[in-house]
This record gives C-alpha cells, sequence and structure tokens, in this order.
C-alpha cells in the first residue's frame, strides 16, 4: 500500500481481472473474466492468519492455482473480438496523426507514456495497439483484427501470443476486399533480431494465412505483411527479397515515422505495397 497508485494499477493488470475505465480515470473488474473474478472471491475473500508458521505459509504461497492459470490457445468470444474492434475505431476518430507517431516512437524507445490509457501498457502490447489504430485511421473501410489479449473495454494486455498451439500467431490480420494483410510490428531495433526472428516468423504467419484461406476456401486472393519497425537496415531490405523469391511472400518494410506519415494519404492496402528506400535490397556494382 506503500506504492504509487500507477503502480499499483499496473501490477492489478498484471492479473488481466482488471480494466479500465472512464479513459483511463478508473478501474474495475474485468467481465471476460468473471469466472475467474468469482472464483477468487469466493477462495480469497478471507486472510490466513499463520501466526509464526513459517512453513504453512511458504507452502500456501508456493501453491498454484490452476483455477487462475490462462491458456495461449484460449479462444475468444465474439464479444472480446468486437471490445478490441471498438477500441481501435474509437481511438482512431479520437487522435491525430502525431499523437500516434509520438506514442509509436515512446513505445520503441521504451520511453514512459504520459497518457492515462497507454501508460499501463507494456511497450510491446501498445505499439500492437497502435499501429491497428493507424491502419483503421488511415483507411476505415479496413477490417481490423488485431490478436493481443484484451480486457473488456478492448485494451491490451500482452500481445500476441504467437504461432503455437495450432495458431498461427499473426500480430494484426487486415482484410479488403480480396486482400489478407498482416500487420507485424515490433519494439526491437536490433539487425539481428529484425532479420533472424521478425522476418522468419512473418513469412511463415503469411504463408500458414494463405494456406488456411485457400483450406477454407475464403475469397481472400492476395496475402502479404508490412513488417512495422524503427533503425530497418539494409539487411532486412536484402533478407525480405529473399525470402520474396524463395517463399514467394511479400513482405514490406516500414519505418515508424515513414508509416504514420505515409498513412495519411492512402486509398488502399495495397498502397502500401511499396520497397522503400532505406529497404531496398543491395547489389554490386553496375547491377
Amino acid at each position: 500500500m506503500t506504492e504509487t497508485p500507477d503502480e499499483v494499477i499496473r501490477k492489478l493488470r498484471l492479473t488481466m481481472l482488471i480494466s479500465l475505465r472512464g479513459a483511463g480515470r478508473f478501474i474495475d473488474i474485468n467481465r471476460n473474466e468473471n469466472t475467474k473474478i468469482n472464483h477468487v472471491l469466493s477462495t480469497y475473500m478471507n486472510n490466513i492468519d499463520f501466526g509464526e508458521d513459517v512453513d504453512s505459509y511458504s507452502k500456501y504461497m508456493g501453491k498454484i492455482d490452476n483455477s487462475l492459470m490462462f491458456e495461449s490457445n484460449q479462444v475468444e468470444t465474439q464479444e472480446e473480438k468486437d471490445a478490441k474492434e471498438v477500441a481501435i475505431e474509437d481511438w482512431a476518430n479520437k487522435y491525430d496523426w502525431s499523437f500516434f507517431e509520438e506514442e509509436m516512437m515512446n513505445s520503441v524507445e521504451k520511453r514512459p507514456s504520459s497518457h492515462l490509457v497507454l501508460k499501463y501498457i507494456k511497450e510491446t502490447a501498445r505499439l500492437e495497439f497502435l499501429s491497428a489504430i493507424v491502419i483503421k485511421k488511415a483507411l476505415p473501410d479496413l477490417k481490423v483484427v488485431a490478436n493481443y489479449k484484451a480486457d473488456d473495454q478492448g485494451i491490451p494486455f500482452s500481445t500476441a501470443s504467437g504461432g503455437r498451439n495450432n495458431q498461427i500467431g499473426a500480430d494484426i490480420d487486415v482484410f479488403e476486399n480480396e486482400v489478407h494483410a498482416i500487420l507485424e510490428p515490433t519494439i526491437s531495433k536490433q539487425r539481428s533480431f529484425q532479420v533472424e526472428h521478425e522476418l522468419p516468423s512473418i513469412r511463415n504467419h503469411v504463408l500458414e494465412s494463405a494456406k488456411k484461406d485457400v483450406a477454407d476456401s475464403n475469397h481472400y486472393k492476395e496475402w502479404f505483411s508490412l513488417f512495422i519497425a524503427s533503425n530497418i537496415s539494409r539487411d532486412v531490405g536484402d533478407q525480405s527479397e529473399l525470402i520474396r523469391q524463395t517463399n514467394g511472400v511479400k513482405i514490406y518494410p516500414w519505418d515508424i515515422v515513414d508509416f504514420v506519415n505515409y498513412s495519411q494519404n492512402v486509398r488502399s492496402i495495397r498502397d502500401y505495397k511499396k520497397i522503400r528506400e532505406y529497404a531496398m535490397p543491395q547489389k554490386m556494382p553496375g547491377m
């Protein structure tokens, strides 16, 4: 109880049982997790007096309550998906472009946000949230499906879970007519991480998304990804081109500031299918 209110709220949100209300001015129970909340109330309402019995206290505190575990492959309800879509659209309408550029760079630079909601969201999840909002602000008619874990107000707790347990693991899916595009933001500025971790994962997400769409007889006929990062190295451009030639997967790297500025004048998701100068593959002289 001696900690600051901000720190208390951050730790409460780690339980994923608490939602932010009133633009971050209030907290409430997360209605998405009513079962867990009722379990907490019925099981832990009363404090246990251990007296001087240190062993009993340690044994009790060391137990894991499986009823409070979160499964990475838990299927979202339609209500949960709708809450995220509503939040993305609301934020897209509420804030201007400079706000998103500043907050996305705050995330990448791991600077704290002064915004009443964003300051409680970890940088990685914050960047996914803001990227989804920017693409929605740019193209309001897009269907934007963000795969991060969120509360009943659509505000993220954590990033997308990644490709495991039969899940494709894309960060953000975007749909426009016959196009199924994937947004993959990262806060990492390290060349090795972007090239060796992010790009192979993105390639797999696009491949698996296309395979699933074909298997499910969906109407999508075009798949590609936007890789959103800062400090994009030439190696990212080289590896993206190699993936394109080897696997047929199109990945378009976008610097965050460039992505936000360019988004102000697009008319289709296809407008992002550009190789920017900073991501051009390197070539030998004379080629």
